[in-house]
Formats: C-alpha cells, structure tokens, sequence
C-alpha cells in the first residue's frame, strides 16, 4: 500500500479516513466523544490506532479536549489534524470537521493509487533493463568472449570495451558491491541532512517527466489541504505553516514558507504567490478572483482539481 503519510506512519491513510467517516456520523448523532472513541477502538484493525483512540479516551474522561488528546500522538494525527479538529470543538463544529477530513483523506488515497498506477510501468521497466544488463554481463559476453579468443582477431573498440567491461564485473564483483553500499549509505546521510534533503527535493522536480509529476502531486496536495484548512475557519497565516509540512517535498515547503513571510507582512496571497514562483499563470490568476470573489477556499479546491 503505498502511504502518503500525511497523517501518520503507522496507520493507514484508509483507515483514517474510515476513522473520520465514523466519528461524522456518530457526532453528528449526537453520541459523546469518549463513548464515540472508545466504540471505535474495537473495531479498529490497526493496533496502533486502537491504542490511540483508548488512549484519547481516557484522557477527556480526565477532563481534557478531544484536541489536545490527539496531540499526545504526533506519528498518527499531524498537526494539521488536530488543528482542523481544534477548529471544530470551539465553533461547535466538531461533526463537520471530521466529515471534511475524511473527505480529503479519501482523494489523498485515491491520488495514491493513482501515482502508484503511474509509477508501476517505469519502475518495471527500469528493473527488467537491470536485469537484462545483468544476464548480459555476467552469461552472454563471457560466452562471447571466448569464440573470438579463439578467431585471435583485431575486434572493433566497443566489442573491446564491453567485453573489458564484463571481465571487470566479474572479476571484481566483490568490489562494485561495496562500492555500491558505500554510496548508498553516503547519499542516505546526505539525505539526512537539511541542506542535502533541499538539494535533492529541488533536484526532483527537475527530472523530464517523473519532476512535472511530482510537481503537480505536492501542489495538488498543496491546494486541497489549504482549500479545508480555509474552510474550517484557520487563520490564513497558521494555515500555510500547517499545509508547509504535508506536501513532503523540503524545497517547496521553504517556498510556501516565504508565501506565509509576506503575508504577515502585508502581502495578498495573490502576490506572494507570484513571487513564490511554484504556480502557474491560470492559477494565480485564480487566487487573485478568489480573494476578490471572497471564496478562495472554493476556488482552490478548483486548483487541486485543475493540478
């Protein structure tokens, strides 16, 4: 299954969305909070989730808000959940805010399967070709390699060059596997660095085909995240902060960083998007009737559509 984890690592984007579906109906049916959770604790699949919901129970049976009970578990709901869910409890409200954030995680699962759909040709590809070099490598050019031995005949320079190439492999095999993990394990600590997880975020979007991909993935995921958390009443600026954090990719989050920077010091929306430089031109042109019209958060539900 392929998670976005936009909510969470440990428990499915699925089941969160089920979660919230039944917290909807069961709300807005006027059944208490604590009673709500602990009946969904045990039809819960996931363990982690079921010890959460028991947990969150308990501490309102303390006299705690069902928000800051969701707050004691960070890896399943982010901040911007509980934001949302925050928003709700003081408008009164809570039933509609857990109608719209299964709402949103039902699309971000089907966005799943779709980039996965996408993915799986390539990706299968790529492994065949990998495949094929080997077999290549290692069986046909030896094979090869003795037959002209035994013409003892001038051979062209890339016949000469593939079979030097196979014998390295398979004399020293030992050494490019190491050489191998030695990489990989250089790039994850790059990886894990700040500046290294900004140069390969950025770099990712630069790739032909797979890059415009997952620039139109992070901005969909941009969109629609911000169109709810405009609906459930979040101040403009803490709305951008919270929405900088799902759409996992570090450059773009620094982009809306500086989106949610001049806001705050008197910037439209509009025009910090535009200096932001991640949309296109009929999107923010869409902002800008958006914050004439007064419904930009319809409007940039239209957006995540559009992307």
């Amino acid at each position: 299954m392929l998670r976005f984890n936009l909510f969470g690592e440990q428990v499915k984007t699925e089941e969160l969305s089920t979660f919230c579906r039944q917290m909807f109906t069961l709300t807005k049916a006027g059944v208490p909070v604590i009673q709500a959770l602990t009946q969904l604790a045990k039809t819960a699949h996931s363990p982690t989730l079921k010890e959460c919901l028991n947990n969150a129970a308990d501490t309102i049976a303390n006299g705690q808000k069902l928000t800051v009970a969701l707050k004691k578990h960070p890896a399943v709901f982010s901040k911007m959940f509980t934001s949302i869910i925050d928003s709700g409890e003081n408008s009164g409200q809570l039933d509609e805010s857990f109608e719209q954030l299964a709402s949103y995680l039902d699309l971000e699962a089907k966005t799943a399967k779709r980039v996965k759909a996408a993915t799986r040709y390539p990706l299968m590809v790529t492994i065949a070709i990998g495949a094929a070099l080997g077999i290549i490598n290692f069986m046909v050019v030896p094979a090869f390699t003795k037959m002209f031995e035994a013409f003892n005949a001038e051979l062209p320079l890339p016949t000469r060059i593939l079979m030097g190439t196979s014998n390295f492999m398979i004399n020293h095999w030992l050494l490019l596997l190491a050489a191998l993990i030695v990489i990989i394990f250089g790039i994850k600590v790059f990886l894990g660095t700040t500046e290294g997880r900004l140069i390969w975020d950025r770099a990712k979007l630069k790739v032909p085909v797979f890059g415009n991909l997952s620039q139109k993935i992070i901005l969909t995921r941009f969109s629609r995240t911000f169109s709810i958390v405009l609906r459930t009443g979040i101040p403009l600026e803490k709305g951008i902060a919270l929405v900088s954090n799902v759409v996992g990719n570090e450059y773009v989050r620094k982009r809306i960083l500086t989106m949610k920077e001049k806001i705050e010091n008197g910037e439209t929306l509009s025009k910090a998007a535009i200096e932001a430089n991640l949309f296109s031109p009929l999107v923010l042109q869409m902002l800008e009737i958006g914050e004439a019209s007064g419904e930009m958060d319809a409007l940039i539900e239209e957006i995540a559509e559009f992307y």
